[in-house]
């Protein structure tokens, strides 16, 4: 083989993490994710998480650009792309009514490590692989998963059929698409609920969508996330005990209701 030929065939045949064990992603409270980092973040994360949870088992696909980490209860599945560059998806998640059921619910993201590491951790509770199905949006629902925000001072502005919950620092938010929430059918194959980093919603520098069948507590342990990263107070929301989600006991500013639901579309 001459020198091209045997690089090559060891570029193809070498294992897509790092050999030595990459440093380990920054996160806690008070700091802000500052746009999204490089793959070898993520490299680590994916590796450390299934290090560290002994219910997920990680796989490869037919490809080597992409490995998978499967829950022991084979309805739950987190896919990273290792070729993801800048605003690619490098992760999607997916969750199952049965090992060979249909997809409930869904997310992509490209988003800084912080918050994927969040939604890892949410994914290995109980509540994300027992309730595959999150209910339909209600009033309580949505209180329930903005709580953590209004907490914090978060407001909230109407665009149309979206509701926003803009950071005080301006850096991030959350948008809820109330058509595709409620399942209409023009509407339900959009993001219901997307978190957003950058200028404002619509110009954002990464994103992290979920389908509108996303359980309630994973999505209230983002946003939680994102109240303590990104929030002037120093005061932290209380924790409801024995939940693998983070909650709050007081009571949060009132939010419109949204309209009333037709006949609910199948797909998430």
């Amino acid at each position: 083989m001459t020198d091209t030929e045997r690089d090559t065939a060891d570029a193809r045949t070498s294992p897509s993490t790092p050999t030595t064990e990459p440093e380990p992603p920054h996160t806690g409270a008070g700091t802000a994710p500052a746009g999204t980092p490089g793959p070898g973040a993520h490299e680590a994360l994916f590796a450390s998480f299934i290090e560290d949870h002994g219910e997920w088992e990680k796989y490869r696909t037919w490809s080597d650009d992409a490995s998978v980490a499967n829950h022991e209860s084979l309805t739950l599945r987190a896919e990273f792309d290792h070729e993801a560059r800048d605003r690619d998806i490098a992760w999607t998640i997916a969750s199952y009514q049965s090992p060979v059921g249909e997809r409930t619910w869904h997310a992509t993201a490209g988003t800084p490590t912080d918050i994927i590491e969040t939604l890892l951790k949410s994914l290995d509770t109980d509540t994300a692989w027992t309730e595959r199905t999150g209910a339909p949006l209600t009033e309580p629902t949505l209180t329930a998963i903005t709580r953590p925000l209004t907490e914090f001072g978060w407001t909230q502005t109407i665009s149309g059929h979206h509701i926003n919950w803009p950071a005080p620092n301006g850096e991030t938010g959350l948008r809820l698409d109330v058509a595709a929430a409620v399942g209409a059918t023009t509407a339900h194959s959009r993001p219901a609920w997307t978190l957003w980093g950058g200028k404002r919603a619509e110009q954002p520098t990464w994103t992290i969508d979920f389908s509108r069948q996303t359980p309630a507590a994973v999505l209230q342990d983002l946003t939680y996330n994102l109240a303590l990263t990104h929030s002037a107070r120093t005061a932290h929301p209380q924790k409801v005990p024995g939940h693998g989600h983070k909650g709050v006991r007081t009571t949060a500013p009132a939010t419109p209701t949204p309209p009333a639901p037709g006949r609910a579309a199948r797909s998430s």
